[in-house]
């Protein structure tokens, strides 16, 4: 964490009197989150995406390999039955490209195991902090 960063975190987790008010670093990505929770009968317009509404919210894990479980953020099945996989971020990395593919094989891979047909997937990343075009 960049020394911006670090002074940021550190003055959100103290407040004007000195106590420790810890708010979470990624609060914006769990605010979208539980926001999220009730998408069911809207749609992405509102970031630009022509896509169909939101039916409902699916399961978000993802059974991995190893030990650990990969856990995406929303899972949804749209309305011309598509499945969108969001991710909230609060800054753009590279390296995340490498973590949606994953997340695309998880989710295909769970299809496979419970012998149903994949859907198409689509991966919608939807960038909650201040992101500057590159």
């Amino acid at each position: 964490m960049g020394k911006e960063k670090r002074a940021d975190h550190k003055r959100a987790r103290t407040s004007r009197r000195g106590k420790n008010r810890s708010i979470a670093y990624q609060n914006k990505d769990i605010t979208s989150k539980v926001l999220a929770e009730n998408f069911k009968g809207k749609t992405f317009r509102v970031y630009g995406l022509d896509l169909p509404e939101i039916e409902e919210a699916e399961p978000t894990n993802i059974p991995a390999v190893s030990v650990n479980e990969l856990r995406l953020d929303n899972l949804f099945r749209l309305a011309d039955q598509t499945v969108a996989i969001v991710d909230y971020e609060s800054e753009y990395q590279k390296a995340d490209k490498v973590k949606y593919l994953n997340y695309l094989a998880g989710i295909a891979k769970r299809y496979q195991r419970e012998k149903k047909d994949c859907p198409v997937l689509r991966m919608v990343v939807i960038y909650t902090g201040d992101v500057e075009r590159r």
